[in-house]
């Protein structure tokens, strides 16, 4: 069937649903006599548009919407008219209805009539009756894919145009067919057919149901290669290829497995090796088996002869499509490599022979492998180095020599600039990257002739910028004083053309004030055009985000005789103001229109912006409830400032379960067992389970989580919670059980402000023998716990999982009130501050020097009760489950989890115990230093030092008794986050602990 065919019959089936409507005749037979004769004063659809669409016409007094079926309430079609009661009736009122109805989705076509107003309507005086008669659209209930499908059907869904939940489209519908078939014909399925009906069970909705027959798999017959295939063997060749004899042939594996088969070749150091496109022609197939006919069966004479017929017709097996896949090729010479003066497998493990590698042979390759080369000499200090390079053919080789003569191996101890009177070298050192030699400064003291190249570059840019047209940079001088090397890159200024005033016109302050960017639009000092330029683009940026799309923005330059200062005037033409009408959503089944509108942090008359509609789209999807979105502005052909903003969403599956496994040295063995429905009750709620299991604690939370707050876009968390498990190196199992609510909300860029409450119940069981806590807790009492949880992060890291340079701050507070019974009187705060210091290299290869400092202290308000005056009062008048612990992955790598501790205050020796047992203290202080450098690939090296302790005051926190530990660590890099491996050694260790290394085996960096 072809195009226009299935569209004819797409449109004759809905229009037959229409027609089918008798009412259509009776409920707009009025109002075709009063299109016929519009009343005096009263817009007519057919009529021109006036020379002000805003030109005024009779007052409406009612308004009457008419619909050949009946809507759906949750349409809310009234707040897309613009056409108001006690307003005139003007051209563009209709038109922008007209055009609200049509992009709504719900209307397939509308039409706007009146009458005089009569009766009661004309009560306020003469006016007219505005009739909106609407012909509501299809919507598709569903779509289906049936018959012999050949592939799975997610595959094929993800062909089609039309959606569910949408307006029934023609076009749509029809491409799906075309698409179906092209995608099947490339799995292999050569004749395929696909037929589309489209049922409609009542007028509003539609059933599109695909047919689909997707045939017989075409089979490859053959793989065979046609070419220059030297030493190599056909089935050598084919054990490359995804496409082989007797499986299913697919088209879309052709170009994969001529990539695969020229990578193979290449490592195989065929990179010489030249395909073609694979050619496809029909196979001759075998003949098909036949049944053969049944026969008389054989009898004796003691068995009755069969009755019925005796013979039968050949029943042919449907024949097979098969093809022969052949593919030209051009295996080449084989590449040999012959280095003197260097070793080739260093080479090839430094990445420096590429072309040795998957890429393949290429002459601009090897010249750039050249260059390569040199610079790691030079970078290992052979400054002088010289290589030559030769290639030939020698029988069945093609020949790379490379010949490398290192020479002397020299240090480079100064970088001087000279002729820079404007800007002091130091200012100038942040373009350069040849250092002389310097302590930690991985890479100084080296010169390559390349980065000197660059140097240079960076210099004569730089000043470029700053308003120095003439200015000339090197060639640097260089300087050898024995093993050490000089470089001097002189400068020559020159003239300096300067910025003088810079005015603005034309600019509404109200809309965007160009004094407030002065500082950003850095039009001042220097002058240069694509300094200029920036500036232009920054305050149209700013102009269109601010609503004006059409502003246009020049500037007017006038120079002094002497051409060495520039006046700029900068003019802008705003334009009109384009600002948001009404918000339509399509697409959305489960979810409530309404809650995606709360949820945008758009409103009528906001600015209607490009950016604006990203940050739209960019909300939308972090409530996880959608798979796509896409947010865009209403076209209108009127001279109109408003725009429609029409969001289009398709609904995710709103049910996930999740599990994994997982082992560390802190929990040893765990596991996770997860529920997730992320739109509950089509509201975007969403409501949460996990069961958390280890080989030390066990815990189960149910979390709900809303997007919004009555009418505010802010998030909001509930969660109840039951965790148990030992602690304190076993010195007692603690079990809490509560429930806890929270809401974050973004500060600035980079800031994040967190508020909590919680109401918790904590139980203290199994105690070892000699740990001195609260009568409460000593007796197995359950603790009531009242906790308000205030937190700011502050956060300018590149990366949140694996950053490599950057700073957070972070502060933490946890006030424990005694209010609806509970015990707990106490203030506890904790700080941290990390910062990130990378050092040479590319990105995602340089050296980090990371570094964090903690501090917490813990005031408590009140005594407890306690018949055991052993240890220290203060730490003693706060529950053992919130003081400070620490030792372990995260924190102090040179002892276990939570061994760390001052023996007496908050490590104690039970009776007959050998080992110290943590109680946990009201004071910490714990600094970690970090180098984190590149191995090879995904994995990487640490070498840390870590410093701290655990005291029962922080009043009595001295950085005398801090303890040390130091050691190193490797680091691997997976899909889901660094796995981290620590070998820690205490550099003060006591004669009481143990001797050893600790091991420390987790996910994810320490800090």
């Amino acid at each position: 069937m072809g195009e226009a065919a299935l569209t004819s019959a797409l449109r004759t089936g809905i229009l037959g649903v229409l027609r089918a409507l008798g009412v259509l005749g009776i409920l707009f037979g009025a109002a075709g006599a009063l299109r016929a004769a519009p009343p005096e004063g009263a817009p007519s659809p057919a009529a021109g548009a006036p020379d002000s669409l805003e030109a005024a016409g009779p007052i409406v007094r009612a308004i009457e919407i008419r619909s050949a079926t009946p809507l759906d309430p949750r349409e809310d079609v009234e707040s897309l008219l613009s056409i108001e009661v006690g307003k005139p009736l003007s051209d563009l009122a209709v038109r922008r209805t007209l055009a609200n109805l049509q992009a709504s989705g719900v209307i397939a076509h509308a039409a706007i009539y009146s009458r005089p107003a009569a009766g009661a309507e004309a009560k306020d005086g003469d006016g007219v009756v505005a009739i909106v008669a609407l012909w509501a659209s299809v919507r598709v209930e569903s779509v289906r894919l049936e018959g012999k499908l050949g592939v799975k059907e997610g595959d094929l869904r993800g062909q089609l145009v039309q959606r569910e939940a949408e307006p029934l489209s023609e076009g749509a519908v029809v491409r799906g067919v075309y698409r179906l078939e092209d995608y099947l014909a490339k799995q292999g399925f050569l004749t395929p057919s696909v037929r589309v009906r489209v049922a409609f069970p009542n007028s509003r909705t539609a059933q599109v149901v695909y047919q689909v027959d997707a045939g017989a798999r075409t089979e490859v017959a053959l793989v065979d290669f046609e070419g220059t295939l030297g030493l190599w063997k056909p089935e050598d060749l084919r054990k490359q290829l995804r496409t082989r004899a007797g499986e299913p042939y697919r088209a879309d594996t052709l170009d994969d497995d001529v990539e695969r088969l020229q990578r193979w070749l290449a490592r195989g150091l065929y990179g010489r090796a030249r395909l073609g496109v694979p050619r496809v022609e029909p196979a001759k197939a075998p003949m098909a088996p036949t049944t053969p006919p049944a026969t008389a069966p054989i009898t004796s004479p003691e068995t009755p002869p069969a009755t019925g017929p005796t013979t039968g017709t050949a029943t042919p097996t449907p024949e097979v499509p098969r093809v022969r896949v052949i593919f030209p090729l051009d295996v080449g010479q084989k590449i040999t490599v012959r280095v003197a003066g260097a070793d080739l497998d260093k080479l090839k493990k430094k990445g420096l022979l590429p072309f040795l590698g998957d890429t393949g042979y290429d002459e601009a390759l090897v010249l750039s492998s050249v260059a390569k080369i040199k610079d790691d000499f030079q970078r290992q200090g052979y400054y002088h180095v010289k290589l030559e390079h030769d290639e030939k053919v020698e029988g069945d080789l093609f020949v790379i020599d490379l010949k490398i003569e290192p020479g002397p191996e020299y240090t480079l101890r100064r970088v001087d600039l000279s002729g820079n009177s404007t800007f002091s070298g130091k200012a100038l050192e942040d373009f350069t990257a040849v250092s002389p030699r310097r302590l930690l400064a991985i890479g100084s003291g080296r010169l390559i002739d390349s980065e000197l190249a660059q140097d240079v570059k960076n210099l004569r840019a730089y000043y470029l910028l700053q308003g120095f047209p003439d200015v000339q940079v090197g060639p640097p001088k260089i300087e050898e004083k024995g093993q050490d090397l000089n470089v001097e890159i002189p400068i020559r200024e020159g003239r300096r053309e300067r910025i003088g005033t810079v005015t603005f016109s034309g600019f509404d302050p109200e809309n965007l004030d160009p004094e407030r960017l002065r500082p950003p639009l850095d039009l001042a000092e220097g002058f240069h055009p694509q300094k200029l330029d920036a500036a232009l683009d920054r305050l149209r940026a700013e102009l269109a985000t601010a609503g004006f799309s059409e502003a246009r923005v020049s500037a007017e330059q006038t120079w002094t005789p002497e051409h060495d200062r520039i006046d700029l005037k900068i003019s802008a033409l705003e334009g009109p103001r384009i600002t948001v009408d009404r918000i339509i959503v399509r697409g959305n089944r489960r979810t409530d229109s309404e809650v995606i509108r709360r949820t945008l942090g758009l409103r009528s008359g906001d600015p209607a912006s490009d950016a604006k509609l990203l940050e739209v789209e960019r909300t939308l999807y972090k409530l996880n409830i959608f798979s796509r979105v896409e947010v865009e502005l209403v076209h209108s052909a009127l001279d109109d400032t408003t725009r429609d903003v029409l969001v289009r969403v398709q609904e995710g599956k709103p049910i996930t379960l999740t599990y994994g496994f997982g082992y560390d040295s802190d929990d040893e063995w765990r596991g996770l067992l997860g529920f997730n429905h992320s739109n509950v009750g089509g509201q975007a709620y969403a409501f949460r389970s996990d069961l958390r299991v280890s080989g030390n604690s066990s815990r189960f939370r149910l979390l709900f989580d809303q997007p919004y707050v009555f009418h505010l876009a802010k998030p909001l968390t509930t969660s109840v919670f039951y965790e148990q498990g030992q602690a304190a190196q076993k010195a007692f199992e603690l079990t809490r059980y509560g429930a806890r609510t929270e809401t974050t909300d973004a500060v600035g860029r980079h800031g994040r402000l967190s508020l909590g409450l919680d109401y918790r119940v904590v139980e203290i069981d199994k105690l070892a023998a000699g740990v001195a806590l609260s009568d409460l807790e000593r007796d197995a009492r359950p603790v009531q716990l009242a906790n308000f949880f205030p937190s700011f992060l502050y956060d300018r890291r590149d990366d949140p999982v694996l950053p490599s340079r950057g700073f957070s701050s972070l502060a933490q507070l946890q006030y424990s009130f005694p209010l609806l019974g509970a015990q707990g009187d106490f203030l506890k705060v904790f700080l941290q501050e990390t910062h990130l210091f990378p050092f040479g290299g590319k990105s995602g290869r340089q050296v980090v020097l990371a570094a964090s400092l903690r501090a917490g202290g813990i005031e408590a308000f009140r005594e407890l009760e306690s018949a055991d005056e052993s240890f220290d009062l203060a730490s003693r008048n706060v529950f053992i489950s919130e003081r400070f612990f620490s030792g372990g992955s995260t924190s102090h790598r040179a002892f276990g989890r939570d061994e760390l501790g001052i023996p007496g205050e908050t490590l104690i020796l039970p009776t007959g115990k050998t080992s110290f047992v943590p109680i946990g203290g009201n004071g910490l202080l714990l600094a970690n230093l970090e180098l984190r450098f590149p191995l090879a690939g995904a994995l990487g090296g640490v070498v840390f030092v870590d410093s701290g302790n655990v005291w029962a005051d922080w009043r009595s926190i001295d950085p005398s008794e801090l303890r040390t530990g130091a050691g190193v660590g490797l680091r691997y890099l997976s899909p889901i986050g660094p796995l981290r491996i620590d070998f820690g050694w205490k550099l003060d260790r006591e004669p009481e602990e143990k001797k050893g290394v600790q091991l420390s085996f987790t996910f994810g960096n320490p800090f």
